[in-house]
């Protein structure tokens, strides 16, 4: 891109739009905030997941990272509603945005076990908050005179913040282009285990139904960010996507996830729309302003960032192996109720001078919820191998190898057996290539016969 070409795109990025799309963002954010902490409290799930557990499994390269001790992931909690409450009001609004997103980062980081997509999702966005001029109206630091009042923001605001959505939606359905998914795996397993639901329940075991709503699903994911950005597909886009996440909350039990994409497609409307429908002046757009001086490091920084997010859930395929099979480029990329994934872990230890062997019974060190995602979960296997190895060096003074037998359905597939019980966990990093101690995965319904040894290339 020539100078010409770049002064004119960074001019475009910096034209100025309605701040009260940017508004409406800052608010829905910190509702949602709000309500996720809410029900948090309400289920009891901060003791469950942060203060009850012994161990935990925070994600490779944060093993330093451990939970707050005693109340005090419970404080932690309390302080990410507050920093709800201020982001929706505007108040202290760089320092409440930037409290909240390090505190959810932080929560997120503790625990593999935890993972969820739109977990993952608010962690991007709470960091994008914090450099967003969202409180410049409609906030209490702008009332009180503590940050500039403006009418308008710069477009890059309201284009980021579209390019995020539309990232996940697109490479969620790219992610959906695979054998499985389109044959109706596993969601025809899934649309079964829902056949009591009231209505709809005896239609849901339907094969028109299930290759419907995987094709339908598919194709949703892929065009739905194109056909909101379009302004004469806009209104039925947003009509099909209340439908869509609807529907979802309806059928499954993700949380906040429905709720908080229906009120985040907003953005792809003009970014005037909340004066509209709230019945508000209309303010006048001068056509450019002048270009901040941090303008050209900032589109630089943007462009990174938005480059991260388009090779991330791409990186899998630099990976060996199947990744339903391995798991490597599975988080972060997207990939949305693709897989089913059931097993059997068990674990024994082999005492390095006597050969002695110890069967393991995970209970004793790992919640319930823990040891179902351990069975299958091949970096929370290699964290709970050296947990073992260290809690029996602690206990007993002696240095163990510790080996699992592993079995794995996928999609419904015949068990297949993981990795070889030979190999000592121990010695095994997150960081390995897993198709060197794995064995290779094999796509036949029908049972595979069990490796002898490791693939090696």
């Amino acid at each position: 891109m020539n100078n010409s070409n770049s002064s004119k795109f960074i001019s475009a990025i910096y034209r100025p739009v309605d701040i009260a799309g940017l508004v409406y963002v800052r608010i829905v954010f910190g509702l949602i905030m709000l309500w996720e902490v809410w029900r948090y409290f309400e289920h009891n799930r901060v003791y469950r997941y942060w203060i009850e557990p012994e161990y935990h499994f925070p994600y490779p390269g944060f093993e330093w990272l451990s939970p707050l001790p005693g109340d005090g992931m419970n404080y932690l909690f309390v302080g990410l509603g507050l920093m709800s409450v201020l982001i929706i009001l505007g108040l202290f609004y760089r320092v409440a945005a930037a409290l909240f997103s390090i505190g959810f980062i932080y929560m997120f980081l503790l625990e593999q076990g935890r993972y969820l997509n739109h977990f993952y999702l608010v962690c991007l966005l709470s960091f994008l908050v914090i450099f967003l001029p969202a409180n410049r109206a409609f906030s209490l630091d702008s009332r009180f005179g503590w940050t500039r009042r403006s009418d308008t923001c710069p477009a890059w605001t309201i284009w980021l913040l579209r390019f995020q959505m539309g990232v996940v939606y697109f490479f969620g359905g790219i992610a959906k282009i695979n054998s499985d998914w389109l044959a109706g795996e596993p969601l025809r397993d899934w649309l079964g285990g829902r056949a009591d639901k009231p209505v709809v329940g005896e239609y849901l075991t339907s094969e028109f139904v299930v290759m419907t709503l995987s094709w339908g699903g598919m194709l949703y994911d892929l065009l739905i960010p194109f056909l909101l950005l379009w302004r004469p597909t806009r209104i039925p886009a947003f009509l099909v996507t209340l439908f869509f996440h609807l529907s979802n909350a309806f059928l499954w039990n993700i949380g906040i996830f429905p709720w908080f994409s229906i009120a985040m497609s907003a953005v792809f409307f003009a970014p005037s729309w909340p004066r509209k429908l709230f019945f508000l002046p209309k303010v006048g757009i001068p056509p450019a302003l002048p270009l901040p001086r941090h303008a050209l490091l900032a589109t630089v920084l943007l462009s990174a960032f938005c480059l991260s997010q388009v090779t991330i859930p791409l990186r899998h395929w630099v990976y060996p192996g199947a990744v339903v099979w391995t798991e490597q480029g599975h988080r972060f990329s997207w990939r949305m109720k693709l897989r089913s994934r059931d097993g059997l872990t068990n674990f024994h230890l082999i005492e390095k001078d006597t050969g002695r062997i110890h069967s393991i019974d995970p209970y004793e060190y790992l919640e319930p919820w823990q040891v179902e995602e351990t069975d299958t979960n091949p970096d929370m296997m290699l964290r709970f191998a050296r947990i073992l190895k260290d809690d029996f060096k602690e206990k007993h003074g002696k240095e163990v190898s510790v080996h699992a037998h592993s079995v794995i359905s996928i999609n419904g597939r015949p068990d297949q057996t993981y990795f070889s019980a030979e190999l000592d966990l121990t010695e095994i990093t997150a960081w390995d290539l897993r198709h060197r101690w794995m064995y290779p995965f094999s796509k036949n319904r029908e049972p595979a016969p069990e490796s002898n040894s490791l693939v090696l290339d």
